[in-house]
């Protein structure tokens, strides 16, 4: 993700919110305490300077889901 400011669009913050691997960003919600991204295996909420505050992913191992708490 990466944001701008200003009227020449400078860049203010860039961080990886999950892998290439996982596909596209599917939403965001922008919060007054961060920004939360919806991805195809995972949610990610990180504050607006970049820094993350929690991730979730979901992965298949083994014949049955698992949810892990980063």
């Amino acid at each position: 993700m990466v944001s701008f400011c200003g009227r020449d669009l400078q860049r203010y913050t860039a961080f990886k919110i999950h892998p290439p691997s996982e596909g596209p960003v599917r939403q965001f919600l922008f919060h007054d305490k961060g920004i939360i991204a919806l991805g195809t295996r995972s949610v990610h909420m990180a504050m607006r300077r970049g820094p993350t505050l929690w991730n979730i992913r979901y992965a298949h191992r083994e014949g049955r889901g698992v949810i892990r708490g980063d």
